[in-house]
């Protein structure tokens, strides 16, 4: 493959990640709170999470509240 397709081939995906990235700096905090929603769905149905009531939370401020601040050693 000449040289100059590949320059270009790999320009445009390079372009089009950055466009991606991009995107999400400036949705940052919907991007956190989507992951944060993920991430609690995901753990609802563990020892932790139902200890915390996981399950129960609907937003960051019902996080803050049931969810306290741990040392990763307190976790288990």
């Amino acid at each position: 493959m000449p040289l100059k397709i590949l320059n270009t081939i790999i320009k445009q995906y390079l372009n089009f990640r950055y466009k991606g990235i991009v995107s999400k700096a400036k949705n940052a905090s919907s991007v956190q709170y989507q992951l944060l929603k993920n991430l609690v769905s995901e753990a609802k149905n563990t020892l932790y999470g139902k200890q915390h009531s996981f399950g129960l939370l609907k937003n960051y401020n019902d996080f803050k509240k049931l969810v306290p601040i741990v040392k990763y050693d307190d976790i288990f």
